[in-house]
């Protein structure tokens, strides 16, 4: 039984688009510790604590504070959606078995859902790095970035520094 060029076209692209989708989620990275089950550095970059640590390194005035704050409050919810969802995905990835006859047709739907919400995730930063450029000034914007360059350069934020903010609000 031989199968058709197209077929095994299709074949191969179903493969690679999954195979990218993985890469993707995974951050590129592999093996224990550094694979899936960390976040991806834009996931990083939605931390309150990574927030609210960049706008003290910028010395940001209350004012601008509200401003990034209240713009990173607006896409909270779907922020944390977002991560519920990608978990779920995972999951259901990983019960899939590649030796299962329908193995493809089972991951194409899957595959076109990663890619979704890697599309929502990017849209999501991307309004919230517009409302940051739009309130900090040019230097602070400068030292903003170069503190999230740092995070996702030592592999994240860790448990120092920084914080949440307190019941009274962005300064309690």
């Amino acid at each position: 039984m031989s199968i058709s060029t197209a077929a095994r076209t299709r074949t191969r692209h179903a493969l690679l688009l999954a195979t990218l989708l993985v890469l993707t989620a995974c951050g590129g990275r592999g093996g224990p510790r550094g694979g899936c089950d960390r976040e991806s550095p834009q996931q990083q970059r939605y931390s309150e604590k990574a927030v609210m640590r960049a706008l003290g390194q910028v010395e940001a005035d209350e004012q601008q504070r509200l401003a990034v704050l209240n713009a990173f409050d607006r896409d909270d919810a779907e922020r944390r959606r977002l991560v519920t969802d990608g978990e779920q995905l995972r999951r259901d990835i990983a019960s899939l078995s590649k030796s299962q006859p329908d193995y493809l047709a089972r991951i194409e739907p899957l595959a076109k859902r990663k890619g979704e919400l890697v599309t929502e995730e990017l849209l999501i930063q991307a309004r919230f790095d517009q409302a940051v450029v739009n309130t900090l000034t040019p230097e602070q914007l400068e030292r903003w970035d170069e503190q999230f360059r740092q995070g996702v350069e030592r592999g994240g934020f860790g448990e120092s520094g920084g914080g949440r903010r307190g019941r009274r609000g962005p300064m309690g």
